[in-house]
């Protein structure tokens, strides 16, 4: 059990299960930030990591922001950015027009013979470098497009950044994001079919050149017949198609380093396709206008590892109240685990992990790249374990929103949390923030900051009219010009912002 100060299994279920009857907001609260219409009503829980232009709210309109910051190399840069969002009937578009001018040159970091100039960093000493110097760049210009919503209709499909895309019930892709590379933005692909008999859900990391592939169909055997139409049997399937399972390295000014490709990613010395499988059933047991109740039972392999037994709960509230829309979700499973086998293998870091997964060894936290850490723990015993894990988030007409997750296993590093809130409706002042850790040691490692944690926040208070000051933080990854490993790039930005609705 992960050694934390309260008491382990039982507590932990406890305020679990007390908190899941409020928990799947949090997913509807992140699937409203990452920019599009909110969805209509549906069970689903989580924890995603909202978009950072999400702040001013999901309608329709154009956001206009102009700050000064630093992006975790120490220069600092003048950053613009015109972000617009707007609906026609059931589809939503947002685009997007970053700019980011270099103001100071920190000499001693940022390429790979230091001193660096101005022009290693930036065209013509003045734009930076990292945000053009690759086709997948510009698809920073479209956030997204986006036709209907996930499990809500009957047909859905969504292009460009994914900031919380899963398959089925999460427990092979949750809340995968990928948008968190400061360098890389990739523009992914995500289209669903839910039908009376059958459905399918697909997903891709990036359409042009994709590393994720997930895939997962399922059958009604009684389609829409009363008492049995709840009932759902699915199967799933995710890979990565060029799964790293160690990295190349090389000479440098400061000893052995990471390679890196032209677009400043390591280079696998070897690399192989990791899958995961699995098979999953459902029956939504309560469906009406204010209670939706779905047990589930998903069974999943990671080929060459080991297998993992997820007996779960996935419930939405929706208070009857006059007026105000108010919303209580919750998953809540009980998860059993043999070596090898890690849950929710493509999650909200796997863009991380793939490289750089992060283990507990005898010696301290070492890393290797999550593909060769299954096959690893595969042949340790002291790996397989058992838990809980749970989900909880509550929205309220909008106004406030918060989540977070909780996760204890019978391990020395078995738990995770994860925090968030948006306060997105008040005029004087929008908050927002979010912060997730993986794998803990205990309550004195729960707020350690490295490579299994996630943060990130802005806060935008009005000064005059639509005339905000604005404050934003945020950790996303890169692998520095001579680094032995990727490290957090901590971005830092203030300034002014501007938001109209159309």
């Amino acid at each position: 059990m992960a050694r934390l100060a309260f008491s382990p299994r039982h507590c932990t279920a406890a305020v679990t299960l007390a908190l899941t009857f409020s928990l799947a907001t949090a997913a509807r609260a992140q699937d409203a930030a990452s920019g599009p219409p909110p969805p209509p009503p549906q069970v689903t829980g989580g924890f995603g990591i909202p978009s950072p232009s999400s702040l001013f709210g999901n309608g329709a309109g154009m956001y206009g922001g102009l700050g000064f910051g630093q992006l975790g190399s120490g220069d600092w840069w003048a950053q613009a950015t015109v972000n617009t969002s707007f609906s026609l009937g059931p589809v939503a578009l947002g685009l997007a027009l970053p700019i980011d001018i270099l103001v100071w040159n920190n000499e001693s970091s940022g390429c790979n013979t230091p001193p660096c100039s101005r022009s290693d960093k930036a065209y013509w000493g003045v734009l930076r470098r990292n945000d053009w110097n690759q086709l997948a760049d510009y698809a920073r210009f479209i956030r997204y497009v986006q036709y209907g919503h996930k499990r809500g209709d009957g047909f859905y499909a969504l292009f460009g950044q994914e900031w919380d895309s899963s398959i089925g019930h999460g427990t092979i892709v949750s809340h995968y994001n990928n948008s968190l590379s400061l360098n890389n933005p990739k523009a992914g692909l995500a289209v669903d079919y839910n039908g009376k008999w059958f459905g399918v859900e697909t997903l891709t990391d990036e359409l042009t050149g994709p590393n994720l592939i997930a895939l997962r169909g399922y059958v009604r055997p009684f389609g829409d017949t009363p008492f049995l139409r709840g009932w759902a049997v699915g199967t799933s399937f995710a890979m990565d198609i060029h799964a790293p399972r160690a990295l190349l390295t090389a000479s440098g000014p400061n000893g052995l380093q990471l390679a890196q490709d032209s677009n400043g990613n390591p280079v696998p010395a070897w690399e192989q396709v990791a899958g995961v499988f699995g098979f999953d059933t459902e029956y939504e047991l309560v469906s009406n206008t204010w209670i939706h109740l779905i047990p589930y039972l998903d069974l999943n392999r990671i080929a060459g590892a080991g297998n993992g037994a997820h007996l779960g709960v996935m419930t939405q509230i929706l208070l009857p109240i006059p007026i105000l829309d108010i919303r209580l979700d919750a998953k809540l499973e009980y998860r059993v685990m043999q070596p090898g086998y890690i849950p929710e293998y493509f999650d909200q870091q796997y863009d991380l992990g793939r490289y750089q997964y992060a283990q507990l060894g005898p010696t301290g936290v070492f890393y290797e790249p999550k593909a060769q850490a299954a096959r690893d723990m595969k042949n340790n015993p002291t790996t397989g374990t058992q838990g809980y894990y749970g989900e909880l988030g509550f929205n309220f007409s909008g106004w406030v929103q918060v989540g977070g997750t909780l996760q204890d296993y019978q391990s020395d590093a078995g738990g995770s949390l994860g925090l968030y809130a948006t306060i997105p409706k008040l005029t004087f002042i929008k908050v927002q923030g979010y912060y997730l850790r993986k794998n803990f040691i205990g309550l004195s490692d729960v707020f350690t900051l490295d490579s299994r944690s996630l943060l990130g926040g802005a806060i935008a208070y009005n000064v005059y009219g639509p005339l905000y000051l604005r404050v934003d933080f945020q950790r996303t990854w890169v692998l520095n010009p001579n680094d032995q490993k990727i490290e957090a790039a901590n971005t830092y930005n203030f300034g002014v912002a501007t938001s109209f609705a159309f």
